[in-house]
């Protein structure tokens, strides 16, 4: 919950359980064919990439969101005052150019867009400074006046979002729109023109304004209706603070749900809400965070609390057969406990563990209760109080590895059954072409055991939410994170990554090695090796299927040339799989440099000789031509310049006889030594100082 305060929480141990007999229902089927499941549900994944902040980054977030398989994407969203900023009779298309390019990216990366329309123009507003109130509540609803405007807002959107090339489904109205417009910096969040919504009103003790949300369904759903049946009205995610039969602050937000039912009945498609784990370090897994936080404890927790509470509430009004759409959800740390210290160097290495723990949890457990659909707030950018899976950069965290994983051993798989394992050890059973998978968590997080023996399947694989390896004896299998247990065989692994397969000399050669199962259906534990490295190469296996190739050319005989690369991947069965290809290393013009050093010192009347020596890195390509000059010398010196002789080095000569005079004088010498594409060093001494000028590169 976005502006909760972290309350004293109450700490449960549980005793966790060393054991557990499974009591089969079937024998093991050995046949590939599909299995009819009753009250299928296939599981679906989703991600909310926070472009309202960082617009910039969202090509690199789609593609991250991609390569993890991910089903919903979330976007916030189409502002209603950018089309119609001054008047209903506006069309101003152009100021969502970057929405629209947004949209029809992510519909070509096949992902299905929640998208969020908000935002309502001053024209419209209910609450604005034209109307006494101390600023315009974009935020906020539109007079009952302006339902029809939106209502034939709502049909255009339609129209024009349900075609190719954009493809959208699912419109959701608004952003949490329980919240209250007074609750505003310093005590809330509430901004007038932000994200948040703000339809909430505290004068309503009984739905806290949510009958007026539901009178402006009855006029936008059956309009859409009409226009395209097939698209689909979310509502806008619910912030549900607490059961509102409790007797604290923000608990009569959740009564803003009643009204919309209340005045709405089923004139909406999917219910929706959010639910945030508050990152508690008194609870030994997110799992306990969920359950015991002390806004819906005992209720069913932060997240399968609010769910029952939208199935109860819509059954006490009559609505029936509303699905529910969780499109907020993630671990959270909203006390900023992830900070490295003195006392607890690994916070943040804790935290990130747990979230990734958790991440499995939830989507796993949302689709066993019967969520249609989850999505974690927000992927990129370090997510909401590091909730993300993607750190500042965008690079992977370990969530986002456990969010591959999840998807692909989950996607496509069908719902069967909670599992009844004992105490301290949850499960879900999952069915896959004919197959059987198992997720498994050890509820307190400490370390559990499992008989072999008692799986009423032969098992296959195992592997832990990062696709790593789980210890196991011949007997038993222990855990104390999530982890995968299947009977699906014949699978072989694959490299999923493309090969980088140029680079510059003197250039980091970086290669992130990706693999996976060649059957869709299956993660799998997978080791990589090398077969044929250059030198020049080191291959680090990262130990959940991937790996780094990196090193940097930099001898002159490695360019132009071609070098020959191949590595295998071995899953857990001895199956095995190669990659071969080849990296060119390209020449990139080395400066000349001088090889011999200065000669200092000379004597009145005697002859003074400098044998001068200069070559290139680049020689051994047969092409240099390096050029020696004197920029700066005494009168009394010759400088003279010797045939190459083709022995990669070149050479020139400064000679002469000095009077005392001259030396005294101390004269400065300058040479110059420069290649066939101009890359040049300078040499720079003094006749009787000893102190040479190291070269200089002038490119």
């Amino acid at each position: 919950m976005k502006h909760q305060k972290l309350l004293i929480l109450i700490l449960v141990l549980v005793t966790v359980l060393s054991s557990f007999q499974v009591n089969s229902a079937s024998a093991e089927e050995e046949q590939n064919d599909p299995i009819s499941v009753a009250n299928s549900n296939k599981p679906t994944f989703g991600v909310e990439i926070n472009r309202t902040y960082f617009s910039d980054s969202y090509e690199d977030s789609l593609n991250r969101a991609k390569a993890a398989n991910n089903h919903w994407l979330r976007l916030n969203g189409l502002l209603w005052s950018d089309v119609q900023p001054t008047s209903r009779n506006d069309r101003a298309w152009e100021n969502v150019g970057q929405l629209d390019e947004h949209i029809k990216a992510a519909s070509a990366a096949g992902m299905e867009v929640i998208l969020i329309i908000r935002s309502t123009p001053v024209w419209a507003q209910k609450y604005s400074i034209a109307n006494g109130d101390d600023a315009d509540y974009f935020c906020g609803p539109m007079k009952a006046g302006n339902f029809s405007d939106f209502a034939d807002f709502m049909v255009e959107v339609v129209q024009r979002y349900s075609q190719p090339p954009f493809n959208v489904s699912y419109y959701e109205l608004w952003n949490e729109p329980d919240e209250y417009r007074g609750n505003k910096p310093p005590i809330g969040v509430v901004s007038p023109a932000g994200v948040f919504g703000c339809w909430g009103e505290k004068s309503d003790s009984e739905y806290f304004g949510g009958q007026h949300y539901g009178k402006m369904l009855n006029a936008v759903y059956p309009a859409v209706k009409n226009a395209v049946p097939s698209a689909q009205i979310v509502l806008g995610g619910l912030l549900l603070p607490c059961h509102p039969d409790r007797p604290w602050n923000y608990c009569e937000m959740s009564n803003f749900f009643k009204g919309i039912v209340s005045e709405a009945g089923g004139n909406f498609d999917y219910a929706n809400f959010h639910g945030y784990t508050i990152y508690d370090t008194d609870f030994p897994s997110g799992i306990l965070m969920e359950r015991e936080s002390h806004w819906w404890a005992g209720r069913g927790g932060m997240v399968e609390g609010k769910f029952n509470y939208l199935q109860d509430v819509m059954e006490s009004y009559g609505v029936i057969d509303k699905p529910i759409l969780c499109t907020e959800v993630a671990l959270a740390d909203f006390g900023n406990l992830a900070v490295n210290t003195k006392e607890n160097p690994f916070a943040v290495e804790t935290f990130e563990a747990a979230k990734a723990d958790y991440l499995v949890w939830v989507f796993s457990r949302n689709i066993e209760i019967g969520i249609k659909g989850s999505t974690w707030y927000h992927m990129d950018s370090r997510g909401w109080f590091k909730s993300g899976m993607l750190d500042r950069n965008n690079r992977p965290l370990p969530a986002y590895r456990a969010y591959q994983v999840l998807t692909t051993t989950l996607g496509g798989a069908d719902y069967n059954r909670k599992l009844d394992l004992g105490s301290g050890i949850l499960g879900y059973e999952f069915r896959k072409g004919g197959r059987t998978i198992w997720v498994l968590f050890s509820e307190d997080g400490s370390t559990k055991t499992i008989n072999k023996s008692a799986f009423p399947y032969t098992i296959r694989h195992v592997y832990n939410l990062m696709g790593g390896e789980v210890t196991q004896t011949d007997t038993t299998i222990r855990f104390n994170r999530p982890i995968y247990i299947d009977n699906i065989y014949k699978t072989q692994p694959k490299f999923i990554s493309v090969p980088i397969t140029e680079v510059n000399q003197h250039q980091f050669y970086y290669y992130y090695v990706e693999t996976a199962s060649e059957a869709p259906a299956h993660f799998d534990i997978h080791t990589i090796t090398p077969i044929e490295i250059p030198s020049w190469l080191t291959l680090i296996d990262n130990g959940d299927g991937t790996a780094t190739l990196s090193g940097t050319p930099v001898n002159e005989q490695l360019v132009n040339k071609y070098h020959d690369v191949s590595i295998r991947v071995t899953d857990s069965q001895g199956k095995t799989a190669t990659q071969s290809f080849s990296i060119w290393v390209n020449n990139v013009n080395d400066p000349p440099r001088f090889i011999s050093r200065p000669v200092i010192f000379a004597q009145a009347g005697e002859l003074y000789v400098y044998e001068i020596e200069a070559t290139d890195p680049d020689y051994i390509h047969g092409e240099e031509s390096l050029t020696i000059t004197a920029v700066s010398k005494p009168t009394w010196l010759n400088f003279e310049v010797f045939d190459y002789d083709e022995s990669g080095i070149w050479r020139a000569q400064l000679s002469g006889t000095p009077t005392q005079a001259q030396i005294d004088a101390h004269p400065t010498i300058r040479l110059r030594v420069i290649d066939n594409a101009g890359l040049s060093t300078e040499q720079k001494y003094r006749i009787g100082i000893g102190n040479i000028y190291f070269p200089l590169i002038v490119r």
